[in-house]
């Protein structure tokens, strides 16, 4: 094993012009990507060694990230690589002068000396899933069937899938197993090379003394977020993430774990446990079975990783719960010193191992030096601290688009929110995150010469971590008790006591914190502007939209009427809403029996799809548009919603989907059909 690797090689953006492979190390070294034809044996593409310094950040004493970009060899007349043919990729140490052992580092399938992918050109199916904690549900994670449907598909283009998309909550930074948080702190340490804090006092200032997390007590983090008034609002948070180092050498777990780090035991988490107090002590009582299994995991897992282009879009989870849930969080969040360094890290993570990979062009330099000076520094530098937390958190470009056919655009709808009332659901992307849909559409759309087939006809699919065409029911419920609870705030003896009291909105902010109000249609203003942007600005007809978050699964025909204000067209927007969540989060049992019941009674006497159209008729702000879904049914089963853990993978034909199927295990899945007429939907 090549001990220098701590996560990766991860396949990243694959396109016909550069490859891009990711990884991690703990000492610096000079790597060369090589693409090898399959075929031949002949290396076809190598990344340039002018481009190193760029492509290698160092970001702590012990990590080194890479993301190496490959392309064809010039002076060997390829001009481009191709789609449909199967390529190997290599990574040769500079410095020892011989490849990575990649077969001994367990990413290779059936001994073979190299990962073996291809670029996807016209998608014959692709993999999604989100949601993924540690500790969220005992059995397999799901990410691993990933890996079964490719170890038997891996030299058979035809039959293996052509990405992984992975939709939000790769890691889970508010809720930590006990245990596995003792191991991340032990190697946060190692990843940075010094004792990492946190400012609990603006930039310069020392009325209040920095924290320093690795000396907090396992459980008791919460209590600190209280006290340095973080404004955060997990109710899971007693392990929460704190420092830059912590999230690293979370990603670096979740990603394979190379190196092997080991997790405490109970008894070794004995010293600490007696430590905490009766409240706390919940946080350390967790069952480590769960985590157990998923450490045994983590090798098919990054062997998956290395052989299929992935790509990656956060949802909260990866930063905190609730994050950005409403305009009062945002700024309440945002004037804590102590809670802004937290999302400045939980962002510069996501960049250095999620984000960088997704769109190797895309690079704020600004931004990476602001987070390279933070990281590494070794004396105060108050200067660039508040320059690193206005620039991760002012950082547009989240999203990013894949050209394939159809066409994939991941929407970043946590960064770009507007709220119109700051207690209320905010609008889920602004006029700038609109108009960036809008320009990653006219991207995709001139750029013929790779990929000609995309048209004003074409049925692009787009990353939506929560879905467009949610659960009505469930949002029906929702929007009628925010309306409820907004309306009695509104009393006027209620407002003279939260103003007495300085608890301005707080029974709407409750509310929308306790029952997660952050779907599309909690803000029908945000809903309709985004859909009439799809439908009238960017010409979209009909579309797939792909979603998480929720963790249970449903696929659903959507679609939505409204008329063009300015020209008096009307038109309708038909949409295939595929929703697969998750990977290893369930339900609470609470919840599952909520969704059974709701379910079972739609079609009986409580007709939620009537009382949806009367609404839809009827009420007097659906007079200029009209949204409407239908459930589609399991094949061979009754039942429209899914439950258990699952990988959720599409199937295509001509550019549609016909198939959704949700992967439990490698020898179980349920499936809903789709029909592949675009007219019928």
């Amino acid at each position: 094993m090549t001990s220098d690797l701590l996560a990766g090689p991860i396949l990243r953006s694959t396109t016909q012009k550069c490859i891009c492979v990711w990884l991690a190390t703990d000492k610096k070294r000079d790597l060369t990507l090589e693409i090898i034809d399959r075929g031949t044996g002949n290396v076809i593409g190598c990344s340039k060694p002018i481009e190193l310094e760029s492509s290698r950040v160092q970001l702590g004493a012990g990590l080194f990230v890479y993301l190496l970009k490959a392309y064809p060899i010039e002076d060997k007349d390829i001009k481009n690589f191709s789609t449909g043919k199967l390529y190997c990729y290599s990574l040769l140490d500079e410095q020892q002068g011989k490849p990575l052992d990649l077969n001994a580092e367990g990413v290779t399938y059936d001994n073979q000396p190299y990962p073996i992918f291809h670029i996807p050109g016209s998608l014959k199916s692709l993999l999604h899933g989100s949601c993924r904690k540690p500790h969220g549900a005992k059995g397999q994670d799901c990410l691993v069937v990933g890996d079964s449907l490719l170890k038997d598909t891996y030299s058979n283009i035809a039959g293996r899938p052509d990405l992984l998309l992975l939709t939000g909550d790769q890691i889970y930074a508010d809720d930590v197993d006990a245990s596995l948080l003792k191991m991340i702190t032990d190697q946060a340490g190692k990843i940075l090379g010094h004792q990492e804090s946190l400012p609990q006092s603006e930039y310069g200032k020392d009325d209040k003394p920095p924290v320093i997390p690795s000396t907090i007590e396992l459980g008791g983090r919460m209590d600190v977020l209280k006290e340095c008034q973080s404004g955060f609002s997990s109710q899971e948070a007693g392990n929460h993430l704190m420092g830059f180092g912590e999230f690293a050498a979370m990603y670096i777990y979740v990603f394979g774990n190379a190196q092997g780090w080991k997790i405490p035991t109970r008894s070794e988490n004995e010293a600490d446990r007696v430590k905490v107090n009766n409240k706390q002590q919940a946080s350390i009582n967790v069952s480590s079975d769960p985590v157990s299994d998923f450490a045994q995991d983590l090798g098919k897992v990054r062997r998956l990783l290395a052989n299929i282009p992935t790509y990656m879009i956060f949802d909260d989870h990866d930063v905190t719960d609730d994050w950005n849930i409403t305009g009062n969080w945002y700024d309440t969040v945002r004037t804590s010193p102590f809670g802004r360094r937290i999302v400045s890290n939980a962002l510069a993570a996501y960049w250095a191992f999620q984000d960088w990979g997704n769109n190797s062009d895309n690079i704020d330099t600004d931004m990476i030096d602001a987070i390279k000076k933070y990281v590494n520094k070794t004396e105060p530098d108050f200067a660039n601290d508040e320059l690193y937390d206005f620039l991760t958190w002012k950082h547009r470009g989240w999203g990013f688009s894949i050209n394939t056919y159809p066409p994939i655009i991941a929407i970043d709808s946590r960064t770009q929110r507007q709220s119109d009332n700051p207690y209320y659901p905010p609008r889920l992307l602004d006029k700038y995150g609109l108009d960036g849909l809008r320009l990653e559409w006219l991207k995709l759309k001139s750029n013929k010469d790779e990929n000609p087939l995309i048209d004003e006809t074409t049925c692009p699919i787009f990353i939506a971590t929560t879905p467009v065409f949610g659960f009505a029911p469930l949002e029906h419920i929702l929007r009628l008790l925010l309306w409820f609870v907004s309306h009695i705030e509104n009393l006027l003896l209620i407002k003279i006591n939260e103003n007495y009291f300085g608890k301005k909105g707080f029974l709407t902010k409750k509310f929308v914190y306790e029952k997660d109000a952050e779907t599309w249609t909690a803000n029908l203003d945000g809903y309709t502007d985004f859909l009439d942007t799809l439908l009238h600005k960017m010409n979209i007809n009909h579309c797939v939209f792909l979603s998480g978050d929720i963790h249970y699964s449903f696929t659903a025909i959507g679609t939505y009427t409204s008329t063009n204000m300015s020209s008096n067209a009307k038109k309708t927007l038909d949409s295939y809403q595929l929703t697969s969540s998750s990977l290893r989060n369930e339900p609470g049992t609470l919840q599952k029996k909520a969704l059974s019941t709701i379910e079972r009674t739609d079609e009986g006497f409580i007709n939620w799809s009537k009382i949806r159209k009367w609404f839809t008729t009827n009420l007097f702000f659906y007079r200029t548009w009209k949204s409407d879904y239908e459930l589609l049914k399991l094949e061979n089963q009754g039942q429209k919603i899914y439950s258990q853990c699952n990988l959720g993978e599409v199937v295509f034909k001509d550019g549609l989907p016909i198939n959704h199927k949700l992967w439990h295990s490698k020898d179980s899945f349920v499936e809903y059909k789709i029909s592949p007429n675009k007219n019928s939907i």
